[in-house]
């Protein structure tokens, strides 16, 4: 969406770094990801609270969704993967 909050702090580059990042990605089953679909965080959240998936339910605690977040989830992600590989 033009006036998404994503458009605002995200410049393109930044967009095409960040949309396919591991940190930003997520795993939403059913109906609620095309709920969720191409929202904004804030919407986003909501949906997210309500998944089974404790990693979505944590990202709903977050106030933003910002290139910090994007790169914190990232780094989390990472430590977790490679535990369990």
């Amino acid at each position: 969406e033009l006036n998404s909050k994503w458009n605002e702090d995200f410049t393109e580059e930044e967009k095409e770094k960040f949309t396919f990042v591991l940190g930003n990605m997520t795993l939403i089953l059913g109906r609620s990801n095309s709920r969720a679909s191409n929202k904004d965080f804030s919407d986003k959240k909501i949906i997210y609270r309500e998944s089974k998936i404790s990693e979505n339910v944590a990202i709903s605690s977050n106030s933003t969704w910002s290139k910090k977040d994007i790169q914190k989830s990232t780094v989390r992600l990472g430590r977790k993967i490679t535990k369990i590989w």
